[in-house]
Formats: structure tokens, C-alpha cells, sequence
């Protein structure tokens, strides 16, 4: 009942805002329409181009309202513009950008239904707070003379017809409490068929979006395979050249001296270990082996295990993500745990990952010092740019003082 409460209250407030959202609104709709029709002598042009970032603005507060009513982000629509493009350029896009015209007649639209949605519900509750509470109380202790107003078919002059009113304050009080929630439905239903991106936009975003997830996919595969070629080059191919050598050079001196040529030998051997230690942690590095025995849920067991930080862990996983996925998440959480480890000054860690809704989750969560930038050159940075790959998305919540928390999302169907 208490959270009834707070939801009508939280109701009744968006519908007062509604009052006066759709006049501001109204406003603007005239003000680029002026804009525009100065375009035509130029100096329209600048004057529009400065009015479209508060439309936008606008009309994303109402997505931000959307959202906030059915629980589903509604995304914004605009197709971007170079910062180095001209005003003409500019102008030309924001011109072709359907969203744009989208926003405009939203404007127009909310202007009538925005203001209706507002003005029913604010009536309804101020009649029977007005009926239920303010008239009797007015009556009872004042008792004024000559006072009338009517309340439906009733003429409420003094205490006894205030009582007989009540019950048409209850009636209205009823159709604020069970109309609200469906009259403020309907506003978001409208509002999302003229806010949110249509199926053109949606499908030229997500070619953007796949365009700069296979650059950045390509990218990090380079930069890997560089990583890798370093790794042989400086490491195992040295210490097999290494044993070679030692092997030529005691198949020269075994019969003339067969002590050094033991010594050899007993490096040879050595660096054999090396190269054999060196080759495993390349593969690890690779794909970890316990991500092929146990999948992802015993490779974040195993990361929680390791870490330096007391972690604290609720892995709830019931089945196998494809493996590239797996590598994926597997590298992230590893990379997010270094840098607590190193950085954060933490004293404990907690680590939950779910599957639900057809979304791998795994969050991660310190009590250090907070402060963490998610940056493009960073480790962070880094890790988006692996996920996007899957439509995975990186989520840092890190405020100065703590605490840090991570979402990594990736969606996927378990096997």
C-alpha cells in the first residue's frame, strides 16, 4: 500500500509538470518555426541550428519521463554531425534528419494531449482534497457567512451539506486513484510512437554501431596477434634458439670435454623449462584452459580465487556461453579485479554474474577509494571496445570517496 502511495504521489507530480511542459513546448515549436523562416536570408540559419539542441534537450526530458513510466529506455533517435561540419552542412543534415521533423510534431501534439493528461488527474485530486478535507474544515471552524459552491448538483453553504458533498469527493478521488496509471500509460504510449527511433533509424545506427564494433574487433585482433608475435619473439623463440645453441655446441665437446659439455646440457635442459613455462602462459593468455573445462562459471570461481582482495562471489551461470564470449568476460573481470587490486585500496570485493532476459551480467563492486574515469586509452576503454564486439556495453558507477561498481553486459543464449 505504502509504495501505491508513493507511486501516485510520484503520478501526480508528473502531471502537474504537464501543465506546463506542453506550453513551454508550444513556445519553442514557435520559435523555430521563426527560426526557419529567417533561414531564407541567412541569418536564420545559426538561429535554428541554436534552437535545435533545446528541442532535442526537450524532447529528451519527455524520454527520460517515458522511461521512468513504463520501465523502457527509449533511446534517442538523432543521426550524428561532424563537429567540423560547416552551418550549411549542418543545417542540411539536421534538415534530413527525420527525427528532427519527428521532434516538431511532437511539440504540437504534446501541446494538446500533454496538457490534457496533466489538467485530469490535478483536478481530479484538487476537487477531492477541496471536498473530502478543505470545505468540511472551512465550515466546522469558521462557519462563514453567505459562502456557496457547487459541488456537482450540491450547493455546499455550511458544515451539513459540506458532509453531503463527500461522497462525490470520494468518487473523485477514486477516479484519480484507478485512471492516473492508464491515462499516463496512454501519454506514454503516444509519446514513444513520436519519440523514439523509427525502424530507418534503428537499422542505420545499428550498421554504424556494426561498422565501428567490427573496426574496433579487427583493431583489438591486431593488436592481439602483435602481442602474441611479440611474446614468441622475445620470449619462448629465444629460449629455443638458446637451447639450440647449447645443444650444438655439447654434441661438439662431448668426446674432447665431457664436463662441459654436461654444463650444456643441464642449461639446455633449463631453458627447455622456460620455453615449455613461457609457451603455457602465452596459451593461457590465449584462451585459459579453465574456461574450456569449466566454462565461465569456474573461470570467475577461479578469478575470485586468486585475487589479492578478499572477493565475496555469487556466480549463478546455468549453462555454457559461446566461447569467444566466455574469453571475453572472462578478460574484462580479470582486468577489473587487477585494477581494484592495484588501485582502488579496497579491502573486499563482490562479484555476482546472472543470466536473465538473454544477457550475460556479471557485476563487480569494491569498497576502495572510488575515482575510477572510464577513458578510451584505458584498461576500461579497452574492455568496451571488446564487448561492443558482442553488443556487450561496460557500465562504471565510481564516485570520489567509493564505491566502485562495474556491469558487464553481453547478450547471449546459454547452451
Amino acid at each position: 500500500m505504502r509504495r501505491t502511495f508513493e507511486e501516485r504521489r510520484s503520478q501526480a507530480g508528473i502531471s502537474l509538470s504537464l501543465l506546463v511542459l506542453p506550453v513551454v513546448g508550444l513556445l519553442l515549436l514557435s520559435l523555430v518555426l521563426v527560426t526557419l523562416s529567417l533561414a531564407t536570408v541567412w541569418v536564420g540559419i545559426p538561429l535554428f541550428l541554436g534552437t535545435v539542441p533545446v528541442v532535442r534537450s526537450f524532447a529528451n526530458h519527455h524520454r527520460r519521463l517515458v522511461e521512468g513510466l513504463t520501465d523502457r529506455p527509449v533511446p534517442e533517435p538523432y543521426l550524428p554531425v561532424p563537429a567540423q561540419a560547416s552551418s550549411w552542412q549542418r543545417f542540411a543534415l539536421v534538415m534530413k534528419d527525420q527525427a528532427t521533423w519527428r521532434d516538431l510534431l511532437w511539440l504540437l501534439v504534446n501541446g494538446t494531449a500533454g496538457l490534457l493528461v496533466g489538467f485530469l488527474p490535478v483536478v481530479l485530486l484538487a476537487e477531492s482534497v477541496m471536498v473530502l478535507a478543505v470545505n468540511p474544515l472551512v465550515f466546522a471552524l469558521f462557519d462563514p457567512q453567505g459562502m456557496s459552491t457547487w459541488i456537482g448538483w450540491i450547493e455546499v453553504r455550511d458544515f451539513d451539506t459540506a458532509l453531503q458533498a463527500m461522497p462525490l469527493g470520494l468518487v473523485s478521488l477514486a477516479l484519480f486513484w484507478v485512471g492516473t496509471p492508464a491515462l499516463l500509460g496512454w501519454y506514454a504510449g503516444l509519446a514513444r510512437g513520436f519519440l523514439e527511433p523509427t525502424p530507418q533509424a534503428e537499422l542505420k545506427k545499428r550498421v554504424e554501431h556494426l561498422t565501428v564494433s567490427r573496426s574496433d574487433s579487427v583493431g583489438s585482433a591486431a593488436a592481439e596477434l602483435r602481442r602474441i608475435e611479440r611474446d614468441l619473439h622475445d620470449g619462448a623463440q629465444a629460449q629455443i634458439v638458446s637451447l639450440g645453441m647449447n645443444l650444438g655446441l655439447a654434441q661438439e665437446l662431448m668426446d674432447r670435454d665431457p664436463r662441459t659439455a654436461s654444463k650444456l646440457l643441464e642449461e639446455a635442459r633449463e631453458s627447455s623449462t622456460q620455453a615449455l613455462a613461457e609457451l603455457r602462459r602465452l596459451v593461457r593468455g590465449i584462451h585459459p584452459p579453465v574456461l574450456a573445462d569449466r566454462g565461465l562459471l569456474g573461470g570467475l570461481q577461479a578469478l575470485a580465487m586468486a585475487c589479492p582482495i578478499p572477493v565475496t562471489s555469487k556466480i549463478e551461470i546455468p549453462g555454457r556461453a559461446p566461447d569467444p564470449i566466455e574469453a571475453a568476460l572472462y578478460f574484462a573481470v580479470a582486468e577489473v579485479l587487477t585494477n581494484a587490486a592495484r588501485h582502488s585500496h579496497a579491502r573486499q570485493v563482490g562479484l555476482s554474474a546472472s543470466h536473465a532476459g538473454g544477457r550475460i551480467t556479471v557485476e563487480v563492486t569494491d569498497d576502495g577509494d572510488g575515482g575510477a574515469v572510464l577513458t578510451p586509452e584505458g584498461g576500461l576503454g579497452g574492455l568496451g571496445r571488446r564487448l561492443k564486439a558482442f553488443d556487450g556495453t561496460v557500465v562504471l558507477n565510481s564516485p570520489v570517496g567509493g564505491p566502485t561498481r562495474v556491469i558487464l553486459e553481453v547478450p547471449c543464449e546459454l547452451s
